[in-house]
This record gives structure tokens, sequence and C-alpha cells, in this order.
């Protein structure tokens, strides 16, 4: 990633912790249980100081750093286990009619 672009994903990773932050405190403060401080929140706080370290060993224009996503192998869990879960709740015989029966449509 060029300068300029660190420098974007910087302050969107910022502004996304914080707003996730609220929203947390928020649900909580309702007694509802959403947004829960999950091991990812703590590594993508990290590339904030990753960012921050690499902005002040280079400073010049040319040097390139490489996308935080690169480092990443989590998934989508919530989608995974979403189709899992429907995989197994509705049976594979008469697919569509235990289908229509599971959703109602």
């Amino acid at each position: 990633m060029r300068k300029h672009c660190v420098g974007k994903l910087r302050l969107a990773v910022k502004r996304f912790l914080h707003c996730y932050s609220v929203l947390a405190k928020e649900s909580l403060d309702n007694s509802i249980s959403l947004f829960g401080m999950v091991p990812k929140y703590h590594s993508m706080a990290h590339y904030i100081a990753d960012i921050d370290d690499f902005q002040a060993r280079n400073q010049g224009d040319d040097v390139l750093l490489l996308n935080p996503a690169c480092f990443d192998c989590s998934m989508n869990e919530d989608f995974v286990g979403a189709v899992a879960k429907q995989s197994r709740r509705i049976g594979y015989r008469c697919l569509l009619d235990n289908l229509f029966l599971a959703y109602k449509v």
C-alpha cells in the first residue's frame, strides 16, 4: 500500500474500532448481548500500532506497506456458521417443501 493509502487505512480502522466500542457499550448498558469484544477487535487494534511504527520508521514516499489483510487468516464465522446450521436443520429429501416450511415462505 502506498503511504497515502496507509493514512486512510489508519483513520478507517480507528473510526471502526471507536464505533464498535460505542455500540458495545450501548448494548451492554441496555442489557443486550450484542457487539462482544472478540479477539478480532484486539488484533485489529494492532493495525494502528503497526501503521504508527511503519510511519515513524519510513519517511520516504516510495516505501510500501503490506496490506494487513494479507496476514489475516480468519473467515467470516458468522456466515459459515449460519450456513452450516441451516444445512443441518433442513432435510434434503424434500428440500423445497422443508425449505418453505422452515422459513414460512
